[in-house]
């Protein structure tokens, strides 16, 4: 059994370094289930818990994983096949590395791995063995709380993922452990605690085994199991990028998007005081009906009028500002969703418009796909 003591600091290393990426992690998290309040505080009103202009950078997100997710071609062809048997052998072997992506189920899996990728700026293929059927399976997994360690050469060195569940499922799978993790009094694995309450898992693996542990109980082992296989069966695709940290596409649209919906309350609170404002009318009125079709006689009817506040020009010019930032932030052009401005007439003005558009899936699809030669390689390891 190895030392989960050089483990757990090993880990806690890892996390440290990815601190910076986790919080991008959450914000963009938060963001995008309209959890205002976690990024804001205090920047909702009451009476609109939600925002009320349209999520941005989900709909970007949703649409740009759509058009990533249709998965490549596969060919186990490693070059010009002059004879029958080498070329029944590569039809062969392409019809397993096809079964693997097939019996994954990868096709329906994918849109949600895209998102991901484009969210998080990675997406993890993990090769799992299913002993049930004999083969390996891939399976995505979401990058938040995920850390990859790599060597000198790229190569993953170690896995860790760190997820929370609560105390009573645990129990129930781990039954052995199951004083502890539940927790009294009496036993040195931390404070009581009841069924829902929530406890941190770590996940970690590398060449040599696979080990779940629990932080929160003094580190400890639910389950150790040696990796026979001696490598650690994980391929990233990662977005490219021009430092160390990963970075998702939509990091730096959170905040004008958030000011966009700040600039739309600001209009519905500018039009409420004005459609509430009250009457300005002339000395001579002296009786001010209220229904539908009232009545009010004066001799000076132009003076009756709602002390309103008009909305200056330059709010609808920042917020015509911010829209623009956002659509420019996810890379979205106007005619990836069919806003075309009517002066566009010819296909070479559209293609010009979808260029970056059709760049950037080009490149996702490029990425993802090294990952996914890379995890089929691993398969049939």
């Amino acid at each position: 059994m190895r030392d989960i003591r050089n483990i757990a600091r090993r880990v806690d290393a890892l996390r440290r370094d990815a601190l910076e990426r986790d919080a991008r992690h959450q914000t963009i998290y938060d963001a995008r289930a309209q959890k205002i309040n976690n990024i804001a505080p205090g920047s909702l009103p009451d009476a609109w818990p939600r925002p009320v202009v349209a999520n941005a950078i989900d709909t970007a997100a949703r649409q740009l994983a759509e058009n990533l997710a249709p998965l490549p071609s596969i060919n186990c062809a490693t070059g010009v096949m002059t004879s029958e048997r080498g070329k029944r052998f590569v039809a062969k072997k392409t019809k397993i590395a096809y079964s693997y992506v097939a019996d994954s189920k990868l096709k329906k899996h994918m849109p949600t791995g895209c998102d991901w990728y484009l969210t998080y700026g990675g997406l993890p293929f993990i090769v799992e063995p299913d002993f049930a059927a004999g083969k390996p399976r891939i399976r995505l997994d979401n990058p938040m709380k995920s850390y990859v360690e790599y060597d000198l050469a790229g190569n993953v060195r170690s896995y860790t993922k760190v997820w929370r569940e609560k105390a009573s499922q645990l129990a129930a799978k781990f039954p052995e452990h199951a004083q502890a993790i539940l927790g009294n009094s009496t036993t040195p694995f931390g404070r009581a605690s009841n069924g829902d309450t929530e406890l941190e898992l770590v996940k970690f693996c590398d060449a040599k085994s696979y080990i779940l542990y629990m932080p929160e109980r003094s580190n400890l082992v639910l389950m150790e199991t040696e990796n026979a296989f001696g490598k650690v069966p994980v391929a990233v695709a990662e977005k490219p990028k021009w430092d160390d940290q990963a970075r998702g596409q939509f990091d730096d649209v959170v905040w004008p998007m958030l000011a966009r919906n700040r600039m739309a309350m600001l209009g519905l609170q500018a039009t409420q005081q004005t459609v509430r404002a009250p009457l300005g009318i002339s000395p001579d009125v002296q009786r001010i009906p209220m229904r539908d079709v009232a009545v009010i006689r004066t001799n000076s009817p132009e003076k009756i009028r709602r002390v309103g506040t008009d909305m200056p020009q330059a709010a609808w010019q920042q917020e015509a500002m911010l829209e623009r930032e956002v659509a420019r932030g996810t890379r979205t052009p106007a005619s990836a969703t069919g806003d075309v401005d009517a002066s566009i007439i010819t296909g070479r003005g559209v293609d010009a418009l979808n260029g970056g558009y059709d760049i950037q899936i080009a490149t996702g699809q490029a990425m993802i796909g090294d990952a996914l030669e890379r995890a089929i390689e691993l398969c049939f390891e």
